[in-house]
């Protein structure tokens, strides 16, 4: 039996690269054995966009670059 498509939702990853020792590096996550999805995966760390992660007043504490300095050099859609 096919299952009619699920609804995409929200979702991001952040991917961490660096260069060490003349090597490149990413950053992984292991993920638990009782996690409903990928357990026991090494994933990229993020998942479901969440409401409280719009706030960007919470965001703009944390971040070394004005959101216009982001958007300007990274691209991307922010709320405001």
């Amino acid at each position: 039996m096919i299952k009619p498509p699920m609804e995409p939702m929200p979702a991001a990853i952040l991917i961490l690269v660096r260069k060490h020792a003349g090597r490149i590096e990413t950053h992984l996550l292991l993920r638990g054995s009782g996690a409903a999805f990928m357990s026991g995966k090494y994933v990229f760390p993020g998942g479901r966009v969440d409401l409280p992660d719009h706030d960007i007043a919470f965001w703009e504490r944390h971040a070394d670059l004005s959101f216009k300095d982001i958007v300007s050099r990274f691209g991307g859609d922010f709320m405001e």
